[in-house]
């Protein structure tokens, strides 16, 4: 864990560190890939999905801690300094990518550009500043794994867990190399001309259901399944059903 990086003489947050280099890298790969003419509305799209992904990540967030919130309202609402600090921080990645895809619309929408033209493009951004982001995570302590045995198992100190030294499965690293992966794989059908939009989706989430079971921050879900497994399902289920649909030409 190394929740903080030195450069120079100053100090940098390692997860605010790595997702704005992770924000960089991914606005330049799809920047590359955009028409000139069309870089402009590229890039605004991109403040619009921003802003989504920061309101639907926290809304998210807001809703998976609803019960907490309940029962601890009276010190939440203690100090504008503990109200303000709730505020910023804590992020759902489901909410952000639903918020995201969100914003993008609505940009298009309001001035009258093709949608469908430009998110193949645009959601290569989502795995690659994801990827560095779960790096963030990794060095920040957070959205930790399972304590483990394993040969897979690596030695990780978390403030977060009441057993702060542990041995555990560095599921954040896990899904930082399915994210670069994904993306290797989506810019490869990009450059062929190929559909982006539902290949991520599919990859992505049986990648995050799957690596779900290998989080050790539980008390994250409904029932048997974590809340980002039972949006995983949802997202698969909205998937495949679309693709059918679509090869029944049926109108979607």
């Amino acid at each position: 864990m190394i929740p903080v990086i030195k450069i120079l003489h100053f100090e940098f947050s390692a997860y605010a560190l790595l997702a704005l280099l992770g924000t960089l890298v991914g606005i330049v790969v799809c920047l590359f890939h955009t028409p000139k003419a069309k870089r402009a509305d590229m890039f605004y799209m991109a403040c619009y999905a921003f802003i989504g992904a920061l309101i639907g990540s926290k809304l998210l967030f807001l809703v998976t801690q609803a019960e907490d919130i309940f029962l601890h309202y009276d010190i939440l609402f203690s100090s504008i300094e503990i109200f303000t600090a709730y505020l910023v921080s804590g992020f759902v990645f489901y909410g952000g990518l639903i918020g995201g895809i969100i914003g993008s619309y609505l940009y298009c929408r309001q001035y009258k550009i093709n949608w469908r033209e430009m998110i193949p493009i645009a959601i290569c951004f989502i795995p690659i500043f994801h990827c560095f982001g779960r790096i963030g995570c990794y060095l920040s302590g957070c959205c930790y794994g399972v304590e483990s045995t394993s040969f897979l198992a690596l030695p990780y100190y978390t403030p977060y867990d009441i057993h702060p030294d542990a041995s555990r499965i560095p599921v954040q690293l896990f899904e930082a190399v399915g994210n670069l992966c994904i993306a290797a794989y989506l810019l490869y059908r990009l450059r062929h001309k190929q559909d982006t939009f539902f290949p991520y989706l599919l990859l992505y989430a049986t990648v995050r259901f799957c690596l779900e079971f290998l989080r050790g921050d539980m008390g994250r879900g409904v029932w048997v399944l974590s809340t980002s497994q039972w949006i995983s399902l949802a997202i698969l289920v909205f998937c495949i059903t679309y693709q059918y649909m679509k090869k029944r030409n049926v109108s979607v």
